[in-house]
C-alpha cells in the first residue's frame, strides 16, 4: 500500500457517490490527511464529509458498499442538509473541517447552494472543543488499560487530545509526527517522542501513551485553559472607520443578489487574547492596516453570533484594493466576490449597508 492508493481509491469512491446520488449529493469534502496531500500509508484512513438532500435505504446501501471498497478504512461523515444547515451535530471533526474550508486549505469538490458553510461560533467551538477534550481524555484513560483497544486506538486516542489543545492556538498539524513536533515546541516539558509513530505503534505504544496521556492530564488546565470556560461572548468583531467624510467598507456582490456591504472584521479566533486585539489582527490581514481602536459602537446577534462594531483610527498603512486574510482564498463560486471600497457618508442612505443597526448610527 502507497499514497497513490489512497488518492486512486478516493477518486474511485467520488466518482461512484456522484453517479449513484447525481442532484442528492450536495456536498462533498475530503478532510484530513489526504485532504493535506499527506497520508500516511498503513495509518491514515480516507476521511469524507458528505451531505445529501435527505436520508433514504438506497443512501445507507452505497454507503456500505463504499466502506468495503479496497484495504484502506473509509470514514465518512455524513448528514442530511436540514442537520447540516441547522448543525444539529456536536461533532468536533465537522466543526474543524468547516474551520478549514473558511482557511482555504480543505477545498470541497461538491457544495450546492443550498449548503450553508458558515462555521459556528466561538462560543460554541470552545463548547464542543470542552465536551470532546473531556470525552476524550476519559476513553483514552481506558483504551491504555485495555488490552483489547490495541496500539492504533491508544495512539490515535491521544493525537485527538494533542490536536485539541493545538488548535486553540490556531496550530493546524497535517501528519501525526508534526503533532508531536509542534507540543515539543509549543510546550518545553512535553515528554520528547525520540521515534516516529510506526515505532511507538509497533515497539512501545503502552509506555508511551500512559506518559503522554498522563501529561495531557495532569496540565490540561494548563495547555487547555478553555476548560476552565469561554475567554469571550464575543464571536466575531468589526471595524467602523470613518475618514474624510468617508466610511471604509467591504462591498459583497453574489450571482443573482443585490449587492450590499459589510464592515471589515471577521472572527475572535482562539488565539486572540480578547475582542479588540481580534480586531486589530483583522484590519492588518484583511486591510493592510494597523488601527486604534476607540471605543465600541454596539453589539448585534445574528446566527447565534455575537458581532462587536468598534469606532477605529487609522495609525499606518495604506489601504489595499484587493481583500486579505481568509476570505481572499475562498473562491467566487462559494462566497462571491469582495473589494474594499470608501463610500461617501453622503450616500450611506442609499446603499444596502448591513446590519441596518450600524448604518443608522453612520447616518446619525
Amino acid at each position: 500500500m502507497n499514497k497513490s492508493d489512497y488518492f486512486e481509491t478516493e477518486k474511485n469512491i467520488f466518482e461512484l457517490l456522484k453517479k449513484s446520488l447525481g442532484t442528492r449529493l450536495l456536498f462533498y469534502c475530503l478532510t484530513g490527511s489526504l485532504a493535506r496531500g499527506k497520508p500516511v500509508p498503513g495509518w491514515s484512513d480516507i476521511d469524507i464529509l458528505l451531505v445529501v438532500d435527505v436520508y433514504s435505504p438506497d443512501f445507507f446501501a452505497l454507503l456500505e458498499s463504499v466502506a468495503m471498497m479496497g484495504e484502506i478504512k473509509v470514514g465518512m461523515t455524513f448528514y442530511s442538509l436540514e442537520e447540516f444547515n441547522e448543525r444539529y451535530f456536536r461533532d468536533p471533526k465537522t466543526h474543524a473541517a468547516l474551520e478549514l474550508i473558511e482557511k482555504g486549505i480543505y477545498i470541497p469538490r461538491i457544495v450546492s447552494d443550498e449548503i450553508d458553510l458558515n462555521s459556528i461560533s466561538i462560543s460554541q467551538k470552545i463548547l464542543v472543543d470542552t465536551v470532546e477534550f473531556s470525552n476524550i481524555l476519559h476513553l483514552a484513560k481506558r483504551s491504555i488499560l485495555s488490552e483489547k483497544g490495541g496500539v492504533h486506538d491508544s495512539i490515535k486516542k491521544v493525537i485527538v487530545l494533542m490536536r485539541i489543545i493545538l488548535k486553540q492556538y490556531n496550530i493546524w498539524p497535517v501528519i501525526s509526527e508534526e503533532v508531536f513536533a509542534e507540543m515539543v515546541q509549543k510546550f518545553p516539558d512535553f515528554p520528547v517522542v525520540d521515534k516516529s509513530v510506526d515505532s511507538i505503534y509497533y515497539d512501545e505504544w503502552k509506555e508511551r501513551s500512559i506518559l503522554i496521556f498522563e501529561w495531557i492530564r495532569t496540565n490540561s488546565t494548563k495547555v487547555f485553559p478553555l476548560m476552565k470556560g469561554a475567554k469571550t461572548m464575543i464571536d466575531r468583531v468589526r471595524s467602523v472607520i470613518v475618514k474624510e467624510e468617508k466610511v471604509l467598507l467591504i462591498e459583497r456582490v453574489k450571482s443573482g443578489k443585490e449587492t450590499y456591504y459589510v464592515f471589515p472584521g471577521g472572527g475572535v479566533e482562539r488565539s486572540d487574547s480578547n475582542p479588540e486585539e481580534a480586531l486589530k489582527r483583522e484590519c492588518r490581514e484583511e486591510l493592510g492596516l494597523e488601527v486604534q481602536i476607540e471605543q465600541e459602537v454596539c453589539r448585534t446577534e445574528f446566527n447565534g453570533q455575537v458581532e462587536a462594531f468598534y469606532r477605529c483610527r487609522i495609525i499606518s498603512g495604506e489601504v489595499s484594493r484587493d481583500i486579505g486574510g481568509p476570505e481572499s482564498s475562498r473562491t467566487i463560486a462559494l462566497s462571491g466576490s469582495y473589494q474594499i471600497v470608501w463610500k461617501d457618508l453622503a450616500d450611506v442612505g442609499n446603499l444596502n449597508i448591513q446590519p441596518q443597526k450600524v448604518k443608522n448610527l453612520l447616518q446619525q
